[in-house]
């Protein structure tokens, strides 16, 4: 009888061992299929560009902050054409001569940043200039006709609303207000500051008439708010100048968005 109580007990220790073990196991395995879970690389969103699975018509699903590109209603560009006519205030343009420039390549467009200083007045406001940069071919179009080149420059007044103007560029004459900054227009993705003088004023043309509208950024975020600032009148640079910056980046514009009833003021 002890014999056989034994051999009962036994077994009893022996099932308990056996099911204590099959519970760690499997809590060891979880653990372990969780921590490999865990320290699998996640796969990265696309960064945004102009062409493939992160191009403009995939930048508002890419990051939950690039939603206006695809949700807003006052998105840029756009064709301009049936403006209204009314009477604008004048742009005024103050922009001082410098002695060095910090130019980047971003992968998206060749930027000038621009030291303070320089500034715009509109209707009693005073924008200060941010940077310049350029999209090719032009992001605008003037009634359905685009150009090979748009320059943008970027100003902010002290509450942080922006107004961009938009300068379009043709091919024709060489245009040495570009003969100090075309030479070292980095050809990669970098950032270089060079003691270099040179007259950004002299870039834009000699009429300052234009189109306004309620507009957006052209890049992600997208963000609106931004006063759009158009001008009519156009410059030109040579076919060596376009191919040189062709070369480095091109096609480089958002298509064109829908005007959504916005009023063009002109």
């Amino acid at each position: 009888m002890t014999k056989k109580k034994s051999f009962v007990s036994f077994l009893a220790i022996f099932a308990l061992a056996l099911l204590i073990g099959f519970t760690t196991y499997q809590s060891s395995e979880a653990a372990s299929k969780k921590s490999a879970g865990d320290s699998a690389p996640k796969k990265a969103s696309p960064q945004w560009s102009y062409s493939g699975k992160g191009g403009p018509s995939h930048w508002g699903s890419l990051k939950a902050e690039y939603t206006a590109c695809s949700k807003g209603t006052r998105q840029s560009p756009i064709n301009i054409s049936k403006a209204l006519g009314t009477e604008l205030g004048p742009l005024k343009f103050k922009y001082r001569k410098s002695l060095s420039l910090t130019i980047l390549n971003n992968g998206h467009a060749i930027q000038i940043n621009q030291r303070k200083g320089s500034v715009l007045h509109l209707d009693g406001t005073e924008y200060d200039l941010l940077q310049i940069h350029f999209h090719s071919p032009s992001e605008h179009t003037i009634d359905n006709k685009s150009y090979p080149m748009e320059a943008h420059f970027v100003h902010r007044d002290k509450d942080g609303n922006l107004a961009v103007v938009g300068l379009m560029i043709g091919v024709g004459s060489h245009n040495t207000a570009l003969d100090t900054i075309w030479p070292v227009l980095p050809k990669t993705k970098s950032k270089a500051k060079l003691n270099i003088k040179y007259e950004i004023a002299k870039l834009l043309p000699a009429g300052k008439s234009y189109y306004r509208y309620a507009g957006s950024l052209t890049t992600p975020p997208c963000t609106e708010s931004v006063t759009w600032l158009v001008l009519k009148d156009t410059i030109e640079i040579s076919k060596d100048q376009l191919k040189s910056y062709r070369n480095i980046l091109n096609k480089t514009n958002r298509p064109i968005q829908k005007r959504n009833n916005r009023l063009i003021l002109d």
